[in-house]
């Protein structure tokens, strides 16, 4: 397990500095990938699904994620919150994972007040819809 979230962290630093550098002499803002350990697993409302979905979050200052280590039980509490509301319907949607994303973001920003505001961007790594 510890292999593969040092594979997923080295591999999301390359993958966040690519998609940081930016163009035209314009300094590009530094960030640092945060991958919780254990992926998402909750039933979608009123259905007999399931869906699966493991989260990276992207930070502006490396030392927040020493501290999002320390209360990563606030991040998946807020996570399942919003997962647990979707429908099958709405997970079926085309931009379902755009609007999840923003909505996680805005979630996380809110429950870490100051520092969320550290937080940048919520990718997904997995994101699958089985039946229980």
């Amino acid at each position: 397990m510890v292999k593969r979230i040092a594979g997923l962290s080295v591999g999301m630093v390359m993958l966040l500095s690519l998609l940081c550098a930016c163009g035209g002499g314009e300094t590009a803002v530094k960030s640092f990938p945060f991958a919780l350990e254990k992926p998402f697993i909750t039933n979608l409302s009123d259905s007999q699904k399931i869906l699966r979905t493991e989260i990276v979050l992207e930070v502006t200052d490396e030392a927040l994620v020493t501290s999002l280590v320390e209360e990563s039980y606030k991040i998946e509490d807020t996570v399942i919150s919003i997962l647990r509301e979707l429908t099958d319907k709405e997970v079926a949607q085309p931009g379902i994972k755009d609007e999840l994303k923003t909505k996680i973001l805005d979630a996380l920003k809110a429950e870490f007040g100051e520092i969320g505001e550290q937080i940048s961007k919520v990718y997904f790594t997995t994101f699958v819809v089985a039946k229980s």
